[in-house]
């Protein structure tokens, strides 16, 4: 249900190798109400958590996170793409 009072999604992602941090930290409820979490993964959905740590398979996944205030909801997705490369290259972009 869209309302003027729908908590607002915000997903970010932060890459390291195959492990890809989800982060939901910047969703909020114009309302100030208490907010709950889904994650929706390709290979396991679960809840709860502002953020979500996961080692990604190769290949290309769409991640989507829906936040609520058991009221109003909003959801967002993402595509992520990990591409197998040669370990000793990664970087940590997330530092």
């Amino acid at each position: 249900m869209i309302g003027l009072d729908d908590p607002t999604v915000v997903l970010q992602t932060c890459i390291h190798g195959a492990h890809i941090m989800f982060d939901a930290s910047g969703s909020y409820d114009p309302d100030q109400n208490e907010l709950y979490y889904t994650w929706s993964f390709p290979w396991r959905s679960d809840s709860h958590r502002i953020a979500r740590e996961r080692e990604v398979p190769v290949g290309q996944h769409t991640v989507e996170l829906t936040v609520s205030d058991w009221e109003f909801e909003d959801t967002a997705s993402v595509v992520v793409e990990v591409i197998a490369t040669d370990p000793d290259t990664w970087t940590n972009p997330c530092q």
